[in-house]
């Protein structure tokens, strides 16, 4: 019954769009800018990180987001395995979106951030909270959104960058981008190695299996066919290899070789008052698994093949009233030596209003139905608003979200568990902005209620009588348990100046509990303390900073009682731009990281490295 409510919703609504053919006078935005994201996501806290900042970023973009904003990264080691967590939830838990389609592992669920080449990206935003209904199945604590733009500027230019580093850590990118009136190209590649054998602390033992590379290769083509028509090409590509690193108790000489693929032909129309958006996509991922290197003939392999449809009508009723309809279709297949020729399909309709009641007050109210050939998914809904007064802007959103098993979870041979039910949360969220001459200031608390979360463990004897694959004790996905989440995040963004040399100022800190609701107890490896702090300036040819990354403490056992501890590092960055030739500038950039060697893990025994550094030049032309 539910289906057929939620089809002639759609349709009515997209019936009510098209009966309407007057012409929409826009005006000015006072709360947010006009992009679909940023739109329909009025009571949302959300970040930008524009082209400048990701292109001359030294670092990891895992590392980049640790620094700037309130997210955490679980870390296996440098160039191992890097996956986000929002507000205390799982790393499967963060959808994150390549140009608007989803790109998480349909294996583990999961996005390796160590995989993302910044440089490839002119865009990232990250958008805390619940947004299953626009992003669908992981969106519970947050996303991450990373873009390329086209424009039709008529222009041409070259940016190459280059960096070495210590443990003979090489970078190189090139990008080439070129525009008419009516055609769009960019091409870049990207490559980065690395031997990463630096100390473990107080020992004579090396990081001596964690050598890496991974190239890159991405591609954007715009064709401008008309006013009203533009069709776009994107592809993005990725080839890595690295040794997974040794602990500080076990040595390691296993490898892991990765391939991605990514390709999206987008179509967009848009005239008067409407804008309709037709998206094609298929996502390529493969793993190769080698338990001794020196074997290379004793491997295991694995991979997922994804293709998706996705179409968005989006109409103005009026000056005050937005409609947004989509239908999203998806087709996901996997295979390798644990996993037989899975499958499984799905489509879902979504339709989300946005009205401006006033140019003080916005407000978002939204519904998605999904549909699938192996589970049942919840009916979702959202409302979130906006109220501006003075300069103070009054934020709230309030959500059902959801995350479907992985293949990993439900095929796994033997151990899988095919009656697997799709997990499931609550949450809401309540914030303030202020912003007033340059100084932003924000103030965020939410509240996450999950429930069915899937959790790999060991068989108890009712386990194997209820048909548990693997037998006693075998550690296999069940819906065991629930948890809460909740927590205050803080933002603080001041600018000034000394002795007329400019500075601006930046802090983050958030406090996150996250507990499992039967035993009590914190979540593994969610601390509840992190904040980081940046000071940076620009003064004619010469730009800096100097970050601090607190990160508490985090429970590695599910009592409590064994933990990993805090820590605090100090990284320092300064860039200067070289005196060149006609729009020649280069630029040549040092960053410190860890500048005090401090001795620190993310992850129990796996030590992170001490005091390195990265030299680097970017040439734009």
């Amino acid at each position: 019954m539910n289906k057929f409510i939620i089809i002639a919703f759609i349709i009515l609504t997209l019936n009510s769009v098209f009966s309407q053919d007057k012409k929409v006078e826009e005006l000015e935005e006072v709360i947010l800018p006009s992009s679909k994201l940023t739109r329909y996501s009025v009571g949302f806290k959300i970040t930008k990180f524009n082209d400048s900042i990701l292109k001359s970023n030294h670092q990891s973009l895992s590392a980049l987001l640790q620094n700037e904003v309130a997210i955490y990264f679980k870390s296996y080691g440098v160039a191992m395995l890097s996956s986000p967590s929002f507000r205390g939830t799982g790393a499967s838990h963060t959808a994150v979106l390549w140009n608007g389609i989803p790109m998480n592992s349909t294996l583990n669920g999961q996005t390796d951030f160590n995989l993302i080449n910044s440089v490839s990206i002119d865009e990232m935003t990250v958008r805390a909270g619940g947004g299953s209904i626009l992003f669908g199945s992981g969106a519970i604590g947050g996303s991450i959104h990373l873009k390329n733009k086209i424009d039709f500027k008529g222009q041409q230019s070259h940016h190459f960058l280059s960096s070495y580093g210590s443990y003979a850590t090489y970078k190189v990118n090139y990008r080439f981008k070129s525009s008419t009136k009516k055609m769009f190209t960019q091409i870049g590649f990207g490559r980065m190695s690395s031997e990463n054998d630096y100390k473990y602390w107080d020992t004579d033992t090396y990081n001596n299996n964690g050598d890496f590379f991974n190239n890159n290769l991405n591609a954007v083509l715009g064709f401008k066919l008309s006013e009203a028509h533009v069709v776009s090409l994107y592809l993005d590509a990725t080839q890595s290899e690295r040794g997974l690193s040794n602990t500080i108790t076990a040595p390691s000489a296993s490898k892991q070789d990765d391939e991605n693929f990514k390709l999206l032909l987008e179509w967009k129309y848009r005239k008067n008052s409407m804008t309709s958006m037709l998206k094609l996509a298929y996502l390529y991922d493969q793993f190769t698994y080698y338990a001794k290197r020196s074997s290379p003939n004793l491997f295991s392999v694995g991979d997922s093949k994804n293709s998706l449809l996705k179409y968005q009508l989006e109409y103005s009723l009026n000056t005050a009233l937005r409609l947004l309809s989509g239908i999203d279709v998806s087709f996901n297949q996997g295979d390798g030596d644990s996993l037989e020729a899975v499958h499984r399909s799905s489509y879902s309709v979504y339709s989300l209003l946005n009205h401006r009641v006033s140019h003080r007050f916005h407000y978002d109210v939204s519904v998605r139905k999904e549909f699938s050939n192996t589970y049942k998914i919840p009916f979702l809904f959202g409302i979130d608003a906006a109220y501006k007064y003075g300069d103070f802007i009054y934020k709230m959103n309030a959500s059902r979200n959801y995350r479907v098993p992985t293949f990993n979870d439900l095929y796994w041979a033997v151990l899988g568990n095919p009656t697997l039910k799709p997990e499931s949360s609550y949450q809401g969220e309540i914030g303030i902005a202020f912003n007033k001459k340059g100084i932003e200031a924000s103030a965020n608390t939410f509240y996450i209620a999950s429930k069915d979360l899937i959790k790999w463990s060991p068989n108890s004897t009712d386990d194997v009588l209820n048909g548990a694959g693997g037998g006693l004790g075998a550690w296999t996905p069940k819906n065991i348990y629930k948890a809460v989440n909740y927590g205050l995040e803080l933002g603080l963004k001041i600018p000034f100046s000394i002795l007329n040399v400019p500075f601006v100022s930046q802090a983050n800190y958030s406090y996150t509990i996250a507990e499992d609701v039967a035993k009590k107890k914190q979540l593994l490896y969610v601390p509840k303390i992190k904040w980081n702090y940046k000071l940076s300036t620009q003064y004619q040819k010469f730009t800096g900073f100097y970050q601090v990354l607190y990160r508490g403490k985090s429970y590695t056992t599910s009592d409590n009682s064994y933990f990993v501890a805090n820590y605090t590092l100090h990284n320092l960055g300064i860039n200067y731009t070289l005196k060149g030739f006609k729009k020649v500038r280069p630029v040549i950039g040092l960053q410190v990281n860890n500048i005090y060697n401090k001795q620190y893990a993310v992850i129990s025994y796996r030590p992170m490295p001490g005091t390195n550094y990265q030299l680097q030049i970017q040439i734009k032309i």
